[in-house]
């Protein structure tokens, strides 16, 4: 039995989709259950839906009153996170550099659980994009969004999934388009370490031509 297991020949196709679903199927049953659970913008826990992604609509609704500087200040930044969610929510702090406000506010343009829609929903987007280009095979999509990581970044909102489609489709443009990888890995520099660390790996590898596009991005 335990060689049978090794082989992996039981993970049959049939088997992975119906795997896949179940687990989209719990997903979606314990989101249902969150948001059907949930006071206006906090869950039963009294915690921000989307929590992680709180503190970008806060702090894009600074930048629409004016006040770009605002979310760089915690305290003013944990003051309004209070006000638009509860006293007692935790803090999620901005952690992104000044140009991602620009994102921050068009998503702060609507009301909180439209824009934690349209944020989950476009991001989705494109990471089952990049994984549907890598990988273009029957069910492929099927399977990438039953990815247990799937659920996470959907509960809290976080950014993995603009991470990991702007990752996959630079890798793919490599080779064939430096200066359109170079752009993407840019775009990548939101998160600081990627910003560190991708020009590093660029150079190790001879990719001036993506190189010198990322850093003009």
């Amino acid at each position: 039995m335990l060689e049978h297991l090794r082989t992996g020949d039981w993970l049959t196709r049939e088997r992975v989709r119906i795997i896949a679903v179940t687990l989209l199927t719990f997903y979606v049953l314990m989101m249902g259950f969150l948001f059907a659970t949930s006071n206006g913008r906090v869950d039963r826990f009294d915690r921000p839906l989307g929590t992680d992604y709180s503190q970008v609509w806060t702090a894009g609704r600074f930048v629409l009153e004016g006040h770009p500087e605002k979310p760089f200040d915690n305290a003013a930044h944990l003051r309004r996170q209070q006000e638009y969610f509860s006293p007692t929510s935790g803090f999620f702090h901005w952690g992104y550099p000044p140009y991602f406000l620009v994102v921050a506010a068009f998503f702060a343009l609507f009301p909180y659980a439209l824009s934690l829609l349209l944020w989950q929903a476009s991001t989705l987007l494109l990471y089952l994009t990049a994984v549907r280009r890598i990988v273009p095979i029957q069910d492929c999509l099927l399977v990438a969004a039953a990815f247990p990581a799937v659920f996470i970044n959907v509960g809290h909102g976080h950014n993995g999934f603009l991470s990991a489609g702007l990752m996959g489709l630079a890798l793919l443009a490599l080779e064939r388009r430096p200066v359109v990888a170079g752009i993407l890995f840019g775009l990548l520099a939101y998160k600081p370490q990627f910003g560190l660390l991708i020009p590093i790996a660029l150079l190790a590898g001879g990719h001036w031509r993506a190189k010198l596009s990322a850093r003009a991005t």
